[in-house]
């Protein structure tokens, strides 16, 4: 679903894009199938997790430029599938986004500490306490 939707706005915005966007030098032709039908590839391989955030960074990149560029009857329909994926992905308020982060802190946090405890348990380390 939503790899059909980046794939159609990311076509819009190559016809309409006419001013500067965040990352819109992704926005380019000859990168259609680095964004966009790579994307499809990671999901017919069974990647849904993996495409996801090639699909969403690719919504989001073009979306900003048919907001900025297209003509505004064409806005509610990209801000409603910019909100939609920002809701499904839990990310649609300041709160579900700063919770987001604090678990990524956490897991983060987590990882390195187990990175520190395999490198400490290694008798031929060179890294030292």
């Amino acid at each position: 679903m939503y790899a059909d939707m980046a794939a159609d706005a990311f076509d819009r915005a190559l016809q309409v894009k006419r001013t500067a966007s965040p990352f819109d030098f992704k926005l380019r032709p000859h990168l259609r199938p680095y964004l966009v039908d790579g994307s499809q590839v990671m999901i017919d391989q069974g990647d849904h997790r993996e495409a996801m955030p090639w699909i969403g960074a690719g919504i989001w990149i073009s979306a900003a430029a048919i907001l900025n560029d297209a003509p505004e009857n064409e806005h509610p329909r990209y801000r409603q599938l910019l909100g939609d994926l920002l809701e499904d992905l839990g990310l649609a308020s300041a709160e579900s986004r700063a919770e987001r982060l604090r678990e990524l802190v956490e897991l983060g946090n987590a990882l390195f500490e187990v990175a520190d405890e395999v490198v400490a348990s290694r008798p031929d380390s060179l890294v030292t306490a």
